[in-house]
């Protein structure tokens, strides 16, 4: 991590970038990209940890496909038991497994996609400088800001 923040330390000085302007983005990136993630990770700890005993709960990221490759493979639920049980516990906690009457089904089709993985730093790197460029007036110091903006500020 350190020797990333000094290549982007140097790219934001490159780029006429505050150092604390990217580091701040960065953060906020950062933090709005694992809560946008969190339900669905909930979700799939959930499932994992009825489906498991205690030590392989660090296992529900991709636990499912690899416990029950024949079930995923073939796209049968039938082939994992106990699956229509830990539906049910889920969709308790999860109502959105109930649009369908079919939380079973639902829960399947989430677990047969890949996990959402967070972006790598450098993407997230990268995607903060790409906001601070395309929004001048709002990060960049020396950037100015027209009449016409000031005029559209609400207070």
């Amino acid at each position: 991590m350190a020797n990333t923040q000094t290549t982007y330390r140097r790219k934001a000085k490159e780029l006429g970038i505050s150092w604390e302007t990217l580091l701040d983005t960065y953060r906020e990136l950062r933090v709005h990209e694992r809560q946008s993630r969190e339900r669905a990770w909930k979700m799939r700890r959930r499932a994992w940890k009825f489906m498991t005993s205690e030590g392989c709960h660090g296992f529900w990221r991709h636990g499912f496909q690899a416990r029950y490759p024949k079930a995923f493979g073939e796209g049968d639920r039938e082939n994992i038991p106990g699956f229509d049980v830990c539906s049910q516990v889920v969709a308790a906690e999860f109502p959105e497994l109930n649009q369908d009457n079919d939380p079973a089904e639902a829960l399947f089709d989430f677990l047969s996609q890949p996990h959402d993985k967070l972006p790598s730093s450098e993407e997230t790197w990268e995607e903060a400088i790409e906001i601070i460029l395309n929004n001048p007036s709002q990060y960049l110091a020396d950037s100015h800001v027209s009449d016409d903006e000031l005029a559209n500020v609400p207070f």
